[in-house]
C-alpha cells in the first residue's frame, strides 16, 4: 500500500520515502519499487538501532499496516513530534489517533486515500506543525507513570466494589 501510494505521490511532487526494518518481503517490496520505477526516491535502511533518529527528521511519519496490535510506533512518533498517517486498521491506530486531530487516519487497501493523506501534508506546512503538536500532546497521553495510575485507579474501583 505505501509503495503504491508513494508511486502517486511522485507524480505530483518530489519526495523520498524512507523504509527502516527487517524481514522476509524486503526483496518484493524491493522488486516492487522497480516496477513503480520509484527505486530512486526509495531508500530500505533495514533494521535501526535508533530508529528515533531518523523519524524524528521526517516531515510525515506512516504506519500502512493491513491489521495492528496496540500501535508503539504510531505514539513513538506522535513523541518525536512527527505527524502521523496511519490506516484505520482492527486495533491500535483508531484507539490512538483522532482523525484530523491528532494525525490521519486512510481506509485499509485503499492507494488513493493514502496517497492523498500523504500529498495533504507535505503540501500543507500548518497543518502538518499542528497535528505535529496534537500528536506529542497525545503521546504524554501514554507515558508509563500515567498508564500505571489509570490502571491502579481501575483496580481501586474493582476492589472498593468488592
Amino acid at each position: 500500500l505505501l509503495l503504491k501510494s508513494f508511486a502517486e505521490v511522485q507524480k505530483k511532487i518530489s519526495a523520498r520515502l524512507l523504509i527502516l526494518g527487517q524481514g522476509e518481503e524486503r526483496a518484493s517490496l524491493e522488486n516492487l519499487t522497480q516496477s513503480l520505477g520509484i527505486q530512486d526516491k526509495v531508500n530500505f535502511l533495514g533494521f535501526q538501532k535508533n530508529p528515533f533518529k531518523y523519524i524524528a527528521q521526517s516531515d510525515v511519519f506512516i504506519l500502512s499496516s493491513d491489521w495492528e496490535g496496540f500501535g508503539n510506533v504510531i505514539v513513538e512518533a506522535m513523541a518525536c513530534g512527527v505527524p502521523v498517517i496511519s490506516t484505520r486498521c482492527p486495533s491500535g491506530p483508531g484507539e490512538i489517533i483522532t482523525d484530523g486531530v491528532d494525525g490521519l487516519l486512510v481506509p485499509v487497501g485503499d492507494v488513493k486515500a493514502m496517497a492523498e493523506a500523504i500529498l495533504k501534508l507535505l503540501r500543507d506546512e500548518p497543518l502538518r506543525k499542528r497535528l505535529a503538536k496534537a500528536g506529542k500532546k497525545r503521546a504524554n497521553d501514554f507515558k508509563v507513570e500515567k498508564m500505571v495510575a489509570e490502571y491502579e485507579k481501575v483496580f481501586n474501583e474493582m476492589l472498593s466494589k468488592g
